[in-house]
């Protein structure tokens, strides 16, 4: 994207990229759940166990009932502002708005077919 472009004016700061990427973070993870359940992916979910895989089909199901649901799973957080400091000064010459994941997010699959099963939804999303 071009300074100014269609896209907008590329930012500049770590603050502004982190208050971005806190809002972005709330969207990705609701689709992570559409498109997780599309491909009959997993999530890892905390338990008196420990950790365990879950389909996030069950998930959903459960989360209509049950209070406390998404709590349990185990999602990603934002990069660090340390770490993210550090990529931004050593691989992108201080350019703060070439930093691209400061948040993401994880979907566990059995196999090859539920990766290809992902992708395909994720085409498919508008």
């Amino acid at each position: 994207p071009e300074p100014g472009g269609a896209d907008g004016p590329l930012v500049q700061s770590m603050d502004q990229l982190f208050a971005q990427a806190a809002v972005v973070d709330v969207w990705l993870r609701a689709k992570l759940k559409d498109w997780a359940v599309a491909s009959e992916g997993k999530a890892m979910v905390r338990s008196a166990e420990g950790a365990r895989f879950v389909s996030w089909s069950e998930l959903v199901e459960e989360a209509e009932t049950s209070e406390g649901v998404w709590n349990k799973v185990q999602f990603a957080r934002l990069k660090t502002l340390r770490r993210a400091t550090e990529k931004v000064y050593r691989a992108y010459g201080c350019e703060v708005s070439r930093l691209l994941d400061v948040c993401r997010q994880s979907i566990y699959f059995e196999g090859p077919g539920g990766v290809l099963a992902c992708l395909e939804a994720l085409a498919a999303d508008p």
